[in-house]
């Protein structure tokens, strides 16, 4: 997780301990859904007037394999409606 301090904006990477596993039989189409401890957090911090930007671990996978311009790219759009501007590193 990241926190931009200046912007009050913080980068929450879900893994997979975050979600819910669902109990039905063909839940493969379903949408995962973040457990309570993860909402809890997001409400917490939103109260302490902190944006929250969520990427799940399935997602990370997918940027990883883009090429560096185009992670860029995710990054820019992602965090750019937050007032983030990405750094290089």
């Amino acid at each position: 997780d990241i926190a931009f301090e200046k912007e009050r904006v913080a980068l929450e990477l879900d893994g997979p301990t975050h979600f819910l596993k669902s109990l039905k039989k063909n839940a493969a189409g379903e949408k995962p859904r973040r457990d309570g401890k993860t909402k809890a957090k997001t409400r917490l911090m939103k109260s302490l007037g902190w944006q929250v930007a969520r990427l799940s671990w399935l997602n990370s996978i997918k940027i990883g394999t883009r090429s560096e311009e185009r992670r860029r790219e995710f990054w820019v759009k992602k965090l750019g409606k937050f007032g983030v501007e990405p750094r290089s590193v």
